[in-house]
């Protein structure tokens, strides 16, 4: 988090409406915002944002999405 309480924040949810509206409102409070769709794509990008150096501060995850649950796509995350 820097000093004006910005979170990077990794939004995940199969739900495509779900995640817009997330972001959204994420966005317009003045967080920096990644999502991803699947947990496949939330551990891919999980993964890159490593890479980068860029540590996430926060990630939402819908527990039931058809490629992987919630729980398993946090235990990949962490």
């Amino acid at each position: 988090m820097d000093g004006r309480g910005r979170l990077r924040i990794l939004s995940v949810d199969d739900d495509a409406r779900t995640l817009e509206t997330l972001e959204f409102f994420l966005e317009v409070d003045g967080h920096e915002i990644y999502t991803a769709s699947r947990g496949h794509e939330a551990v891919t990008v999980a993964r890159r944002l490593r890479r980068e150096r860029k540590r996430v501060d926060l990630s939402i995850l819908d527990y039931h999405m058809t490629d992987k649950p919630g729980s398993d796509t946090f235990f990949k995350l962490s």
